[in-house]
């Protein structure tokens, strides 16, 4: 290899990393535009949870607001949150701040809205409150007190009505008499009381009270009756005469 060959060659290999450093220069600055034309957080935001405008992010909150509750207090869902007036928008909290107001488990819905002011911006919570149970009652009961009756239900007052709930207390109700030798007991609720009043009122039919007279079994050949009664929790109930 003479000498004009070896400094060709040299000059290409030179030529060669320079345009690669260019080419890995230039997709780095492409990456750094793209990553800075979206603010940090903003594409984690669902649109249906918050509502907020790409070029907001990091604007001084002039002021945070609630709106739309009026059995919850206002001081109550803003010492929740941790958006606060005079820092700087973060969309990732305002994210935050509106599944920490939805866990209250009072709201049927919940909004986050941001509105752009002249030197900063605006968060408004904008909530739709549930409906409450004022009261919980029971009715029709003969067997049992309306103490039992509480105890084996979950609803209390001053939570929101939850249909799903409420067929589980009424579940629990009937299981509660079955119990108690009602299998034939029924719970419903009385639909007008709730929607008007918010009352919760728990109409029970005990039904007749059974006892098992005798315990049979056909058909068994391998095992006797009396090892097959040991396994079962039914017992036959006998009169003790007097």
């Amino acid at each position: 290899m003479n000498a004009r060959t070896h400094r060709y060659r040299r000059c290409s290999s030179r030529l060669l990393a320079t345009a690669i450093a260019a080419g890995a220069l230039f997709a780095f600055t492409r990456l750094s535009i793209a990553q800075t034309t979206v603010p940090t957080g903003i594409e984690r935001l669902s649109p249906r949870e918050v509502n907020i405008a790409a070029g907001l992010a990091g604007r001084r909150i002039d002021k945070v607001e609630v709106r739309g509750n009026k059995d919850v207090p206002t001081n109550t869902i803003l010492n929740l949150i941790r958006t606060r007036a005079g820092e700087p928008l973060d969309p990732t909290t305002v994210q935050d701040d509106y599944q920490r107001i939805y866990e209250l488990r009072r709201f049927a819905n919940v909004e986050a809205q941001v509105q752009p002011t002249a030197d900063g911006v605006i968060v408004a919570f904008i909530v739709t409150e549930q409906k409450t149970v004022k009261s919980v009652k029971f009715r029709g009961m003969v067997a049992l007190d309306s103490i039992a009756l509480a105890n084996a239900i979950s609803i209390r007052p001053n939570e929101s009505i939850d249909n799903f709930r409420i067929a589980l207390a009424r579940r629990a109700i009937e299981q509660l008499y079955k119990s108690k030798n009602h299998p034939l007991a029924s719970v419903s609720i009385d639909a007008d009381a709730l929607s008007k009043d918010g009352e919760l009122v728990f109409v029970i039919s005990e039904g007749p009270r059974v006892r098992i007279r005798n315990v049979d079994f056909i058909g068994n050949k391998t095992y006797t009756e009396d090892r097959l009664k040991s396994k079962i929790q039914s017992r036959s109930y006998f009169w003790i005469l007097r």
